[in-house]
């Protein structure tokens, strides 16, 4: 939602708290909504707590004051506001569903998984829940699991790009590749300024062995996303597959620009220094090299969870959180083999 329709909604809501009694919750309660669409968060809590001292049975107040919290990313403080909504009001599905995005983003995606679920069982038809779910399924390595979510979110939404991308990415540590990719293709019709499902995609086309192709799709990634790192980092692995080292090098260098401390372009930047007989700049990450080394992780193939939209008493979802996971890994049996081969070939 634009700024514009945000601020009109902010006059919305104030206008509805200058009609009611300052003593009122419902009037600290439309004027804490009213701040949240402005941005005003902390301004936002206030009010919901001068509307729970006047009323703390009321379940919409606490909802919303967790949503507050959850937008200043005081994830604890939000889950213990979304449990208080519940128990005073047990078929809140919105309370349910914002509570396992907030569990989602503490990382403990069983517990989201559980609320998901109620959500559902009450309020069945929001694409946004199964999205979510199938986040944290994937997340839980229950891939299968998470394309049937994924399923489920396409087919109430067709046009839910996010969803599209992240079932490429279950699809790709299922060894799917070329399901994988048409998802990224379908994500990308979407939105063709999507740079995360160009990078997926990019990866997925990678395992194939579809190299020109693959690095076409990161670079298409970067000339939205200049400082896209994982796409960086995934553009120097192809070119590497491809034997431009030289390429790959400076694609790794851009990568630690913009993330000094990513694992897989430090060690990779530091195989190609000295697969040319060039050890200049390695004491000046040696540190880095003893934590990452042993440990090396996978780029990043998916995209940020996208959060619950439903707000009970309120005009406006709560922001997008923008966090990203590291992702499930996975991929063919050809694929793994080819890329022993290409490290066997790196390192000799």
């Amino acid at each position: 939602m634009n700024r514009q329709h945000r601020r009109a909604a902010a006059r919305r809501g104030q206008a509805r708290a200058v009609q009611q009694n300052r003593d009122s919750p419902a009037y600290w309660n439309n004027y804490g909504q009213a701040l949240h669409n402005l941005g005003r968060l902390e301004g936002a809590v206030a009010s919901y707590d001068r509307a729970l001292a006047l009323r703390p049975d009321l379940a919409e107040i606490h909802y919303n004051r967790a949503n507050s919290l959850q937008s200043l990313a005081r994830l604890d403080e939000a889950v213990a506001g979304y449990d208080r909504a519940i128990a005073l009001r047990p078929d809140m599905a919105e309370a349910y569903a914002n509570r396992g995005v907030a569990l989602q983003a503490l990382r403990r995606f069983a517990e989201a998984v559980a609320n998901f679920d109620h959500a559902i069982a009450l309020k069945p038809g929001s694409a946004e829940v199964y999205y979510n779910r199938g986040n944290a399924l994937r997340h839980l390595d229950r891939l299968d699991a998470a394309v049937a979510s994924y399923d489920r979110a396409i087919a109430l939404a067709p046009d839910m790009a996010e969803a599209y991308a992240n079932r490429g990415v279950a699809l790709q540590g299922l060894a799917r590749l070329d399901e994988a990719v048409a998802d990224c293709d379908r994500a990308i019709a979407l939105r063709p300024d999507f740079a995360e499902a160009l990078n997926n995609r990019g990866v997925a086309l990678r395992d194939l062995w579809r190299l020109d192709e693959a690095l076409e799709s990161c670079d298409r990634a970067l000339a939205l996303k200049p400082d896209h790192a994982e796409a960086l980092n995934n553009r120097g692995n192809i070119l590497r597959d491809l034997g431009r080292f030289d390429l790959s090098l400076e694609s790794y260098e851009r990568a630690l620009a913009v993330r000094p401390d990513f694992p897989d372009a430090l060690l990779a930047w530091i195989e190609g220094k000295r697969r040319l007989c060039d050890w200049s700049g390695e004491g000046e990450h040696e540190w880095k090299v003893r934590i990452t080394s042993g440990c090396r992780s996978h780029p990043p193939r998916s995209i940020s969870p996208m959060p619950a939209r439903w707000r009970r008493g309120s005009t406006h979802p709560p922001p997008a959180f923008r966090r990203r996971h590291p992702d499930q890994t996975g991929g063919s049996a050809l694929a793994i083999y080819r890329r022993i081969c290409a490290l066997i070939l790196w390192r000799f």
